[in-house]
């Protein structure tokens, strides 16, 4: 199926977009790329040295910010995963703090909707083993005490320039569900419900993450769609075991907007594809 060739309901299609997986796409050709596509939307991944702040001038903000004007689209930008938002080094969190405003500006500067962030897995080095290790337990009330503080910190700084939204990440403790609340209680706060990483939530509260958002769907301001299996995350829509038109309909029947989070252009096209065969279960 070659860009642009794919056929979904309109309504569906109105509230769809993409991530952006390629590390050497400039934001203004993601862009182009999601009016190629017949998209609404598209992230931005803060990961990537394309969308470093440093690599973006004032006008290439700006032909960003015209041109998804121009083009009735959409921005959402994903923040970094490495930046250290919970550091037991208080100057090095505040420095982080900072550089994650940096990225909030530039995704205001580019007209984006939504900034998205969730905290990185807590993670340390083991000497004796010399092995870094991944704590997916008990994560310390420090810890969150720490995320929380600079969280609250970005909403602060943004003051209300645009939505901050916080992503659930797998796994997830139960503390961090009480931390998602009182964000909530911040003014343009919001929520980034990621079905993929609530499904392959292996720390036995998967269940309570899920009615979690189910409980707070009026604070969803985006979501995140990929397919699971075996554990294995960010598949093609449709190839997975997940019970995707039942959440497409409910995000649909919300106004939530979906970016399809999928790593090639194989895996997005194919998820396009299942998206297509897809039918509203409730009338409009």
């Amino acid at each position: 199926m070659s860009e642009g060739s794919w056929r979904a309901d309109p309504d569906i299609r109105s509230l769809l977009g993409f991530s952006e997986y390629s590390r050497k796409s400039k934001p203004i050709d993601t862009a182009m790329k999601c009016r190629r596509l017949g998209l609404k939307a598209f992230q931005l991944v803060g990961d990537f040295p394309s969308n470093f702040p440093e690599k973006s001038s004032s006008s290439e903000r700006a032909e960003v910010r015209d041109f998804i004007t121009e083009h009735d689209l959409r921005l959402h930008f994903h923040a970094p995963t490495d930046i250290p938002l919970a550091s037991r080094h208080n100057r090095l969190r505040l420095a982080a703090v900072d550089r994650m405003k940096d990225y909030i500006e530039l995704a205001r500067d580019m007209g984006a909707s939504s900034f998205v962030f969730h905290p990185t897995r807590f993670a340390f080095l083991k000497l004796g083993s010399r092995q870094v290790v991944f704590e997916d337990g008990s994560v310390s009330r420090g810890y969150f005490q720490r995320f929380e503080d600079s969280s609250l910190r970005l909403a602060d700084g943004a003051n209300g320039a645009l939505p901050l939204l916080l992503e659930n990440t797998s796994p997830m403790t139960g503390p961090f569900l009480g931390l998602l609340e009182r964000f909530l209680t911040h003014p343009s706060t919001g929520l980034a419900w990621d079905i993929g990483h609530t499904s392959a939530d292996n720390s036995g509260n998967a269940s309570e993450i899920a009615d979690f958002f189910a409980a707070r769907l009026d604070s969803i301001k985006l979501a995140h769609v990929h397919d699971v299996v075996d554990g294995r995350t960010h598949l093609a829509l449709g190839s997975g075991r997940l019970n995707l038109p039942e959440y497409i309909e409910i995000f649909r029947q919300l106004r939530v907007p979906m970016i399809i989070e999928v790593f090639s252009d194989k895996d997005l096209m194919a998820s396009l594809d299942y998206i297509s065969s897809l039918t509203p279960t409730q009338p409009r």
